[in-house]
């Protein structure tokens, strides 16, 4: 499957000096070139190849059923109609943003409670305050 940018950027090589910020910037605006292509596996090939982590599938279990689900719909219909992905990508650990720098301690309290909360299955609030830059990633 090959993509190009909806603004038609020419291809580039390693010459053209271009960062790793620029690449993901044409990358993230892509169309299929085969409009046969369905909408929903574009979606999802968007997905893996994000530029973070976060926006990424975090889990094989949540690929798997965004792409049964995908292939159920072809079979029956031939047509996948859109859908939210990731309904079922819910991971088993806590996941830290990747840029989060200097909040050891406050990570190490949103883990020990997740990690109770895995164990006893009991919800916990935990509230993040202060004036400080990270609140929103924690």
């Amino acid at each position: 499957m090959q993509f190009r940018s909806g603004a038609e950027v020419e291809k580039f090589s390693q010459k053209d000096g271009l960062s790793a910020d620029d690449t993901s910037a044409v990358l993230e605006d892509r169309e299929p070139i085969d409009e046969e292509i369905p909408a929903q596996l574009s979606a999802i090939m968007t997905r893996l190849l994000a530029k973070t982590v976060e926006e990424r599938y975090q889990t094989a279990v949540g690929l798997e059923a965004d792409l049964r689900r995908c292939l159920a719909e072809w079979e029956t219909q031939s047509h996948i109609a859109p859908f939210p992905l990731g309904k079922h990508d819910v991971p088993d650990r806590l996941l830290i943003p990747e840029k989060l720098y200097g909040r050891e301690h406050e990570v190490n309290t949103l883990a020990a409670a997740f990690d109770r909360v895995v164990a006893h299955g009991t919800p916990e609030l935990v509230l993040v305050s202060g004036y400080s830059v990270g609140n929103p990633r924690l």
